[in-house]
């Protein structure tokens, strides 16, 4: 496997480097299967490393749980549990869903419930299934070049622009993930568009002035138009 698939993927690669790349993906099927299989294997050794690193510090934490269970005074004890008050208190202050501002709900709801996309293609879109397994990695950048690699052999490709935009929200490059969530959206003849919805989420994450005007007017328009992300949009207004 080529070793620019590593650098590419840890951003080691100089802006030529990396340019000619996403050159040689366009042109070299197997250099983009390459590069999905790299990304697909180092997921998996990242989770296999940390079931490893979880059993083991449950192993020390149990013993010293029980070490300390002994060893431990009622007054530092007593100390333990207002550290643990105090920890507590902050994090509900910052994530208490009754001081959030709708920005902020929004943030939210983009790391749980957008983290992972799922599509069912035909053989004619392996490279749009390898841009979204990208995705599902937190690759975004070999997301986004795969998606356009895609894009540019079907022009104006739904999926191609939601997998790209959403990869730009996700590195919170707002004014490019509107851009391309601005050409979903022209697209009438979908049977269902969410290009509307997730325009608005990407208004209201920027939060820049007059954005949480616009994005909540389009969410609104969302609702009352029936389309697409129409639930998640009344959860997001209603609080």
């Amino acid at each position: 496997m080529e070793e620019r698939i590593e650098q590419y993927v840890d951003a080691e690669l100089t802006d030529v480097e990396k340019r000619q790349f996403e050159a040689d993906l366009v042109n070299d099927p197997t250099l983009a299967d390459d590069l999905a299989f790299y990304l697909q294997s180092k997921t998996a050794a990242k989770e296999a490393a940390y079931e490893t690193l979880l059993e083991e510090k449950h192993r020390q934490w149990s013993t010293l749980e029980a070490e300390q269970a002994r060893r431990l005074s009622p007054s530092t004890w007593m100390s333990i549990a207002a550290s643990v008050l105090f920890v507590i208190a902050v994090l509900f202050y910052f994530n208490n869903p009754f001081k959030s501002s709708l920005s902020n709900r929004t943030e939210q709801y983009v790391a749980t419930h957008l983290k992972e996309l799922s599509v069912h293609l035909g053989d004619e879109g392996q490279s749009l299934q390898r841009a979204i397994q990208a995705y599902n990695q937190q690759q975004y950048d070999p997301a986004i070049t795969l998606a356009a690699i895609y894009l540019t052999q079907h022009p104006q490709d739904a999926d191609a622009l939601r997998v790209i935009g959403l990869a730009h929200l996700q590195k919170k490059e707002y004014d490019q993930a509107l851009d391309y969530f601005q050409q979903l959206r022209a697209q009438t003849q979908l049977y269902s568009n969410p290009g509307k919805y997730y325009e608005g989420l990407t208004y209201l994450l920027r939060n820049q002035k007059g954005d949480e005007v616009r994005g909540r007017k389009l969410l609104q328009e969302v609702i009352a138009q029936n389309l697409e992300g129409k639930p998640d949009a009344l959860k997001l207004l209603k609080q």
